[in-house]
């Protein structure tokens, strides 16, 4: 049969997958973004996708606040930058709002001093303007117990 809709007219669920798609695809640009500032030891870079509420929940204990997430991430540089880090099973549902996605994936890292460590982490990002910032993460690290209190974990 042929449809009486003309071609260009997306229907309702076209363009709610379109845009779900669009989202998914800027958010895995930005978390590379990230990982790659990360990855160099840019803590700027990295803070331009973090919301100023944010919170952090992480072996660390818990920080809130852009600010706070920035003077952590100064104090833990030498202790936390990686020389390999791999994502691993990413996972993206943007809600049916369009203003807040869930990102859910895993990670493999070698820091610059040897440490080797694995772990998972749950982020909210919240839609502001055209990017998406990280509202509030959540994260888990598997590594020696012993390595983790050097490096001031709890």
């Amino acid at each position: 049969p042929v449809s009486s809709t003309p071609s260009h007219f997306l229907s309702f669920s076209h363009y709610s997958a379109l845009k779900e798609n669009m989202a998914e695809e800027a958010i895995k640009k930005e978390i590379h973004e990230m990982v790659e500032a990360y990855k160099k030891g840019d803590i700027a870079a990295m803070l331009k996708y973090v919301h100023p509420d944010m919170v952090e929940q992480t072996v660390m204990g818990v920080t809130k606040g852009k600010a706070a997430i920035e003077k952590l991430a100064n104090e833990m540089k030498d202790e936390w930058t990686p020389k390999d880090l791999k994502m691993v099973d990413p996972y993206i549902y943007v809600s049916p709002s369009g203003l807040y996605a869930w990102y859910r994936g895993q990670y493999v890292v070698e820091t610059a001093k040897g440490q080797k460590f694995e772990g998972g982490e749950l982020v909210i990002f919240k839609k502001e303007g055209d990017k998406w910032l990280m509202i509030e993460m959540c994260s888990n690290v598997v590594m020696p117990m012993e390595a983790l209190k050097q490096m001031g974990g709890k």
